[in-house]
């Protein structure tokens, strides 16, 4: 987590450092969830005209700063879901919003859900889809302060379908990306402003090169050919 020392120049000329500053995400209680997994079970089901009921399900996640700092913030996801962070909304697999001014001291709501339109008799045997998102933040004029949280929501008791027996399905050596997966996958790779770097369909095991692309931070995900998330996680080409 990238922390920064604030300091102040008193009347001697001595530099005098003040308290660390950082970047998190809360829950709406004040709970600091950078770095985990957070599990959200909650939804919530409204009526829309006579027909349509819309099911919304916002896990009230929140960004935090002790200083004022201009930030972006994107969400990666295995569904279209949907983040405002302050302002206008973007919705889809990737959605990136540019330059949100976080206040010191003040909580704001990201505003990241996800939410579809089902008819009345849908109701009673609606079962959401199992989503898994990765929130990332980070300061416009510091990409490698980058903090982020994972996010599964909506039907976290079906989980992400696994297809591989350990957590190695994906490994990150520095310059390539290694893969050993069960079953046709797909493999993708995003930069922090949402650019698609690849995406491939793998099987059994290999590697996919990085030798070339620019020194900064990504994003890979996994996801098997039922559309699942299997593992997503950022990487740092130096």
């Amino acid at each position: 987590m990238k922390k920064f020392l604030l300091a102040t120049l008193v009347a001697t000329g001595v530099i005098v450092p003040m308290a660390a500053q950082e970047i998190q995400f809360q829950t709406a209680d004040g709970e600091n969830i950078t770095g985990t997994t957070y599990v959200f079970e909650g939804q919530e089901m409204y009526p829309q005209g006579k027909n349509n009921t819309i099911v919304s399900i916002d896990p009230n996640i929140y960004l935090v700063s002790d200083v004022d700092v201009v930030v972006n913030v994107q969400a990666s996801s295995n569904i279209s879901v949907r983040l405002c962070a302050g302002g206008q909304c973007e919705e889809g697999l990737n959605p990136l919003k540019q330059n949100v001014n976080l206040t010191g001291g003040q909580k704001l709501n990201l505003r990241f859900d996800y939410e579809e339109t089902i008819l009345n008799s849908e109701k009673d045997s609606y079962q959401a889809p199992a989503i898994e998102t990765v929130l990332t933040a980070w300061l416009v004029d510091d990409p490698s302060s980058v903090v982020s949280v994972t996010v599964k929501m909506g039907d976290v008791g079906a989980g992400v379908e696994t297809i591989v027996a350990e957590d190695n399905s994906v490994i990150f050596n520095g310059s390539s990306l290694t893969y050993d997966v069960t079953g046709s996958s797909q493999l993708s790779m995003y930069s922090l402003s949402g650019k698609t770097v690849f995406n491939q369909t793998v099987n059994g095991n290999g590697t996919v090169g990085l030798e070339g692309l620019p020194k900064g931070i990504y994003l890979y995900r996994l996801t098997n050919k039922n559309g699942k998330a299997v593992k997503s996680a950022k990487i740092i080409i130096k």
